[in-house]
């Protein structure tokens, strides 16, 4: 048939290492494959008889495959990191997708978003459409433009992965698009007060001063430790809710009489947690 090619080779056992039990043979040149086409790929293992005066090769049941050839995707992308909320150009990244080779098919493309867990990246005009014989876009169609999301990273260096992916060409390589975070998250709540108490503290504090710029706190939280003990190595570790939007006080209990504690307290918006405030006290029976 058109475009198809006829290729034999050979594969020595006897110097072949397998990998898992399993031959591989590379085909000669397989640019000479015509990306589109698709191929029969015939495998049979083959014993010379020696025994008579002229030996015999006998062959055993060939095993029958087909594919189509396919050429690879090259995915390019101009800026690698974008802010997290797009104002003009410097915060979006354009992709430039090409294929290794043409093929006699019209092979469709598709950016998509690979991350786990939720979107962090728009894909503006995802889809580009190679016809028949071209590696390159179309000069002016529209290309292929990635912004962040507004408000879906609550810290610098959150990671997009996008991909290049189609039915008719071999996938790209992911790419890692670093998003930083534009959001401010509450300022620390004001003047805390820690009560002592037997085994246990009552704290009491006014709200922030502002809330930051990605909308109204949502709740309150407060974690405390032996003031003795080891710091806390992570910011976000330890913390309990402890009210909504309008608590403003809140009792540790089960403490440990004259022993030391510090505790914080912070509010909570979307953009994440906020600064904290911080006190100390210890509890005692009397």
């Amino acid at each position: 048939a058109d475009g198809h090619l006829t290729r034999s080779g050979t594969l020595d056992p006897a110097t072949a290492t397998p990998t898992n039990g399993v031959f591989t043979q590379a085909i000669a040149d397989p640019n000479t494959l015509v990306n589109g086409a698709t191929y029969t790929f015939t495998v049979l293992a083959v014993n010379t008889n020696n025994q008579g005066a002229t030996p015999v090769d006998s062959k055993g049941p060939a095993a029958t495959e087909t594919a189509k050839a396919q050429p690879t995707i090259t995915m390019a992308i101009d800026n690698s990191t974008l802010n997290e909320d797009p104002q003009g150009a410097t915060d979006t990244a354009t992709v430039t997708i090409t294929l290794s080779n043409p093929s006699i098919e019209d092979i469709t493309v598709t950016v998509v978003e690979t991350t786990t867990g939720r979107s962090q990246v728009d894909i503006a005009n995802p889809t580009i459409v190679f016809t028949a014989g071209r590696t390159t876009q179309v000069a002016g169609t529209d290309s292929v433009k990635i912004t962040a999301i507004d408000d879906e990273v609550d810290d610098d260096g959150a990671n997009a992965m996008v991909q290049a992916t189609s039915d008719g060409a071999i996938d790209s390589e992911a790419a890692e698009i670093t998003i930083n975070d534009d959001d401010t998250p509450p300022t620390a709540p004001q003047n805390l007060q820690v009560t002592e108490g037997n085994a246990q503290l009552s704290l009491e504090w006014n709200s922030p001063t502002s809330p930051g710029n990605s909308g109204a706190i949502t709740e309150y939280q407060v974690r405390y430790r032996l003031t003795s003990g080891n710091d806390w190595t992570d910011a976000d570790a330890g913390w309990e809710r402890v009210g909504d939007a309008n608590t403003r006080t809140h009792t540790i209990t089960g403490l440990t009489n004259d022993s030391g504690y510090t505790v914080q307290v912070r509010a909570v918006s979307p953009a994440g947690g906020g600064q904290t405030a911080e006190g100390t006290g210890t509890p005692a029976s009397s």
